[in-house]
């Protein structure tokens, strides 16, 4: 008794002390100097929408997610880190409930320290939790849902499956991927229990309780989460489908499973058939067994029909808590003679996680965005022509000095754009005619050609996350008409010119 008083918050303790090493891994990417693209529309998307757009518009983001960012950068401030900051700590949250989870059921100190070691060395999670974006939002609400799965599987109550319904309902507002997770476990939860020899609750509370989860789902996703559905996903993530059978399950297939891994213990996948194995042959959970199996062939079903990406890395974060879990009860189930084993797995997965830990650390991608645009705004006069590259327009709303306006578009996959409320400027679009603007110069020649010729005496030209060729078509299509560069500047995928008429001064 006494060695189990310390050795419980031992066990504890190192959790959190892993979750604190995955800080240290993070920070050099925390609070970069300029936020990315990919981040920069959902930071200005939680800045300027109107409550309605967040919670019912077209945007491919989260409505609640949105609002949580949007709460807490209201108080935290509209920086850099104000945004990475939920994420960040979803991310390091995920590692210790993790670890909390496998111990729960398994009662082995051993496998709860190999999950929580398999969380934090994940790079794909490591990477995502330092963006402005759901991914690892996604993987602790998965976890969220699997602990309370066992749960529900415990009680096998119509109260322990309602909870479990409406914590399904609440994630799906966070987090659009739980949706398939929650489907899976409440359905096939309410059959196990209609099916039981021995049932608790009656089997009209069952099915009530069964009508009532599904019916508030269904009722969440048309009020809240159908708007986002728009179409925005499919354009770039189109490339991750696959097509032929045997390819998809040898490459993204096999890639979604290895995914959840540091890239030096991918082999660990092997354990997940193990794993699901165990949970089918054990009758208490035997169902969380069946449900995890419907999930993943439902999962690589509805990616075969172009429903969802599978092996594409970021979209497959929020499968990680049930793909590490399944791995560890494999090795559970096959280390309970030899319980050495686990406990020599333990100390080889921290010791990885530790070679890590002092190699690897995890950066932001680089970019000129807020510079290019502090530029713009220094020097832009009140008769000048404003030129503002077509993925510019968030970082020009994040960063820049003028209002802007959001209107909702269907072309963006983002859904929406931001235009300044600023005579004599043009927000290059991204579509014309469905072609899409690195595709072909007519795209960008054919917005840049009426603006030019309203005769402007010296244009700005602003650009952030530019394509180089696309850069060389602006510039040459703003050349052709005349016009002399004055000031070039050239920063990480960023570009910040002036021209000038031939027949104007020049302003150096």
């Amino acid at each position: 008794m006494p060695a189990t008083r310390w050795r419980i918050p031992a066990f504890y303790a190192t959790l959190v002390l892993l979750a604190l090493a995955g800080l240290v891994q993070r920070l050099p990417g925390f609070n970069p100097p300029s936020l990315w693209l990919d981040d920069l529309w959902l930071a200005v998307l939680t800045k300027h929408a109107s409550l309605r757009f967040l919670l019912v518009g077209s945007s491919p983001c989260p409505p609640v997610f949105g609002l949580i960012l949007r709460w807490s950068t209201a108080v935290a401030g509209y920086g850099h880190w104000q945004f990475q900051l939920i994420p960040l700590l979803a991310g390091l949250a995920y590692v210790v409930l993790a670890g909390h989870f496998v111990f729960a059921v398994t009662r082995r100190m051993s496998l709860g320290l190999i999950a929580a070691a398999l969380a934090v060395a994940s790079p794909t999670l490591a990477i995502y939790s330092l963006r402005v974006k759901p991914y690892a939002s996604d993987a602790l609400l998965t976890q969220a849902l699997l602990m309370a799965a066992f749960l529900c599987r415990r009680r096998r109550t119509a109260g322990a499956l309602l909870f479990l319904g409406c914590l399904a309902a609440a994630a799906m507002t966070i987090s659009f991927p739980s949706l398939m997770v929650s489907a899976a476990l409440i359905n096939t939860f309410a059959l196990c229990m209609l099916i039981d020899r021995d049932p608790r609750p009656g089997r009209r509370s069952t099915l009530l309780a069964a009508g009532a989860c599904n019916g508030l789902l269904l009722v969440v996703f048309l009020l809240l989460i159908r708007s986002h559905f728009s179409g925005h996903w499919s354009g770039p993530l189109s490339t991750f489908y696959a097509s032929p059978t045997l390819e998809f399950l040898t490459q993204k297939g096999a890639a979604f499973f290895w995914g959840a891994f540091p890239a030096r213990l991918t082999w660990i996948a092997l354990f997940v058939p193990v794993g699901l194995f165990a949970l089918v042959r054990e009758k208490k959970w035997r169902c969380i067994g069946l449900a995890l199996l419907i999930f993943y062939a439902g999962l690589f079903l509805a990616s075969m029909l172009r429903l969802y990406p599978v092996g594409a890395g970021r979209t497959d974060v929020f499968s990680y808590p049930l793909t590490i879990a399944a791995a560890v009860l494999g090795i559970d189930l096959l280390t309970r003679k030899y319980r050495f084993f686990a406990v020599g797995g333990a100390v080889f997965v921290l010791a990885v996680f530790g070679f890590e830990m002092a190699t690897v650390r995890y950066t932001y991608p680089e970019s000129g965005a807020k510079k290019v645009v502090e530029r713009a705004c220094e020097m832009t006069r009140p008769d000048d022509g404003l030129i503002i590259y077509p993925c510019a327009n968030w970082s020009v709303a994040f960063y820049g000095k003028w209002p802007t306006g959001l209107v909702a578009m269907d072309e963006p996959d983002t859904g929406f754009h931001m235009f300044p409320e600023r005579p004599r400027t043009l927000v290059i679009k991204e579509v014309i005619d469905w072609v899409w603007y690195p595709h072909d110069p007519r795209v960008v020649k054919q917005q840049l050609e009426p603006f030019l010729s309203e005769g402007h005496e010296r244009l700005v030209y602003v650009a952030s996350s530019a394509d180089a060729h696309v850069n060389t078509w602006i510039v040459e299509c703003i050349t052709a008409h005349g016009y002399v560069a004055e000031i070039s500047e050239t920063y990480p995928t960023s570009y910040f010119m002036t021209f000038r008429s031939p027949g104007a001064e020049s302003s150096r």
